[in-house]
């Protein structure tokens, strides 16, 4: 299945998409790109933002987005460092370890706590792909609309995560709600507190 249909399937929410990307390990470098393209995206968003506002996000990725941020999921808008690239380069790398992260804990939690089955390269798979809908960030600097645009983009991300997360994990509904919640809580602790003051310093 190529990326172009695999990425239809994402945004459409299509459950055998997801198993699709799941079970074929060369959509590991799919999907890694996919991150990149929406980091790349927030990063030039992120870095306008800090020229028009004099604020830089510096995000931290639960995973899920709530305020997209420089670092894509779930970010937080804290005041620029030094400009928009400073801005640029923290959206962008912090895209990937958010993603990285989330998809771990996702795992673990699955895993570990209410017994899926599925491997982390699998899992990461399918957060990496779920991760598209989160390109609507890059309208986030636009006043006024911005957090509309974010705040769609993280929801429709959220959808996709259920549902790729439910897929690889072979978990049922409840069990699968709850393995998003918890890795989303955790990821973002782990963000607010170790992430961002890590990328604070380095940028």
């Amino acid at each position: 299945m190529s990326i172009i249909k695999r990425l239809i399937g994402v945004f459409t929410l299509r459950p055998q998409v997801f198993e699709n990307i799941g079970q074929d390990p060369a959509a590991t470098w799919q999907a890694a790109i996919i991150v990149g393209i929406v980091g790349f995206i927030s990063a030039v968003s992120a870095a306008i933002s800090s020229v028009i506002w004099g604020v830089a996000f510096r995000a931290s990725n639960l995973g899920l987005g709530l305020i997209d941020g420089a670092i894509a999921d779930i970010g937080f808008r804290l005041p620029v460092l030094n400009g928009p690239i400073p801005a640029f380069l923290s959206a962008f790398f912090g895209t990937y370890v958010s993603w990285l992260l989330w998809a771990l804990v996702t795992w673990l939690i699955g895993e570990y706590i209410f017994k899926g089955d599925t491997g982390f390269a699998e899992l990461a798979r399918i957060t990496g792909y779920a991760k598209a809908p989160q390109i609507l960030s890059g309208l986030g600097f636009i006043p006024g609309i911005g957090w509309i645009a974010r705040l769609v983009g993280w929801v429709w991300m959220l959808f996709a995560t259920f549902f790729g997360v439910k897929q690889g994990l072979e978990l049922s509904n409840g069990k699968t709600l709850l393995t998003v919640i918890l890795s989303s809580l955790v990821t973002a602790l782990v963000n607010w507190f170790v992430i961002n003051p890590i990328f604070a310093s380095l940028f």
